[in-house]
Order: structure tokens, then sequence, then C-alpha cells
């Protein structure tokens, strides 16, 4: 790479470009900051999961096709010097060819504590979408599941007065203090490209846009299950009391299987959520070196592999004694 490709990045055809050489500001090309931050993909795609790739995409059909390649341009190059992700916001600063950055913030509709409560239980009814959120992944369908609740995780449409609150009906708002008339600028696309890094690592920031932290989507998870066990316990009633009979009139069918056999299924494998309901739970706090949940996941993996040993083993023998 040259020097001069080093120091600058070339952005001669741009409005903030036009606009420097109109008023005689001389130097076009965008200053390279001293502590950028470079996308950690310098090409190809910039998330690797289905739900980031998503969120960009529903966010980045608002910006023109050059104003995009030059934010993509922008993001690889560190001329991001600051990004953060706070409830209903992405904040972050842009060093364009002045040398003081563009301040750039993006706005979501954060959903209504009411909305919250129809996602919280629409969530908690499904135990495996808490448990693959805590395993840092989120299922293929949990949009239908928001949906069906009248709610979505990814922006639907673009707020074009940033006077006006945001809600359902425009829910995304992007603003930058650069020269540039056009919103979404480039600013813009290379925070939102390096937010959708962050958002590939961490689904949980879904949720964050959304309005609530990670912390306050899981105890509200675990609040609504356990409200969900309760009602659920309430309705079974009271329990009637068992009527033994005498074994003597069972000597007959003692050891045959009954037609409740038919319902019992036997299932001998992984589990498809590693230490699902330790996740599910939380790390207790423990004092040690070492979480908990880390000793746990090793004593976890040592007992199912015995259990799998165990059970083929046993099949096995069965199977080469038939023959």
């Amino acid at each position: 790479m040259s020097q001069d490709r080093q120091e600058h990045v070339q952005d001669e055809n741009d409005p903030e470009g036009i606009v420097n050489r109109y008023w005689g500001w001389g130097e076009t090309r965008a200053l390279r900051p001293e502590h950028g931050l470079p996308a950690r993909n310098q090409r190809g795609p910039f998330t690797r999961h289905w739900w980031a790739g998503r969120w960009l995409r529903a966010l980045a059909r608002w910006i023109d096709g050059a104003r995009l390649s030059r934010g993509r341009h922008y993001a690889r190059a560190g001329q991001v010097t600051e990004l953060r992700i706070e409830p209903g916001a992405i904040l972050g600063q842009v060093q364009g060819t002045r040398p003081e950055p563009y301040g750039v913030r993006i706005e979501i509709a954060p959903f209504s504590d009411t909305e919250w409560q129809r996602a919280i239980e629409a969530l908690a009814a499904h135990a495996l979408y808490t448990a693959q959120l805590l395993n840092g992944e989120m299922s293929t369908d949990i949009d239908l599941l928001f949906a069906g609740v009248g709610l979505s995780l990814f922006p639907s449409s673009l707020a074009q007065n940033p006077e006006n609150e945001l809600s359902g009906k425009a829910d995304f708002r992007a603003t930058c203090s650069c020269p540039d008339p056009v919103k979404p600028c480039k600013h813009v696309a290379a925070v939102l490209l390096l937010a959708g890094e962050k958002v590939d690592d961490d689904p949980f920031l879904l949720f964050t846009l959304r309005g609530r932290t990670k912390d306050q989507v899981l105890d509200a998870l675990r609040a609504q299950r356990t409200r969900f066990e309760i009602a659920s316990d309430q309705d079974l009633g009271p329990h009637s009391p068992t009527q033994d009979t005498a074994l003597a009139h069972r000597l007959a069918d003692f050891w045959q299987i009954g037609p409740e056999a038919e319902n019992v299924h036997i299932r001998v494998a992984p589990p498809d959520i590693k230490l699902e309901v330790l996740r599910i739970l939380g790390d207790p706090g423990l004092s040690g070196n070492e979480p908990i949940i880390e000793r746990l996941e090793r004593v976890y993996e040592a007992v199912s592999q015995r259990a799998l040993d165990i059970a083929f083993g046993e099949r096995r023998s069965e199977e080469e004694t038939e023959s």
C-alpha cells in the first residue's frame, strides 16, 4: 500500500468533497485517524449469521448504492473512530475530510412496555428460543414469533422528518453532522456496517436496539416462565389420591407393559442446545477463579459421553449376541 493510500481515503466525487472544493477548503480526501476501528471483514460480507445479515439489509435499503459503497470503504479503512450501541440508538464518530470527525446518530424505535410484554410472553412460551440466544444463536423463525404478536425485530420504514417521533410506521432514522444533504450518507453507512459486525457477535443487541438490554430481557423471561409454571400447577387442580390395588389381584398382568408405554419416547442423543438449563438459569455468581458454568460444562460433557457409551455399547452387545 502506498504512503498516499495509507494517509488518505480518496473521496473526490461525493457531496462532502464538492462542498470543500466549492468553498476553497482544499483537501478533498478523508483524513486517516490515528485510532480508527477498521472492520473485521476486509472483503466479502460484513456478517456471518443470518440475523445480522438481515438486519443490515433492512437498513441498507435506504442508502443509495454510491454512498453505501463509500461507506463500505470507510468502514474497512478505519474511518470510524467511535461506535456505541445503547437502547434504541447507535452512536458513532467518523473521520471525514475535516479535522473534526462527523457525529452519526442512528435511532430505532423501541418497543413500548406493552409490546415488550407481548414479546416476552411469546419467547417464554418456547424455551428453545431463550436457550439459543444464551448460546449466541438465534432461530431463523424468531421473526415469525414476533410477527405473531404484531412486532418485528428488524426496522421496516425510514422516518423522513427528523422532528417526528419514531413509531411502528416510521421506526428508523439516521442523522449525521456532515454537509451531505442526502441522508443516510456514507458516514451513516460506515457506522451501520460496523454495528452489523457487533450484532453478528451478539444477537441480544437486536433487543437492545428495541429498548431492552440483555439482562432486562433475561430477567423478564425468567419471571415470565415462573408465572407460566405457577399457572400450570394451578390449572392441574388438586391431585386425586392414587387407588392402590392389592398385589394378589395384579399377579396376572403385573409384569406386562400397559398401553401407556406407547406414549413414552426415549431419545439418547446429545442435546440440541448445550447446557440449556444452566444457561437459562444463569451464573449463580459463586466465588472462584473459574465461572461455575464453565466447570459444570466439563462435568456435563463427561456424563453425557458416558451415557452415550453405555446406551450404545449395550445395544451393540445385543446386536453382536443376536448375530
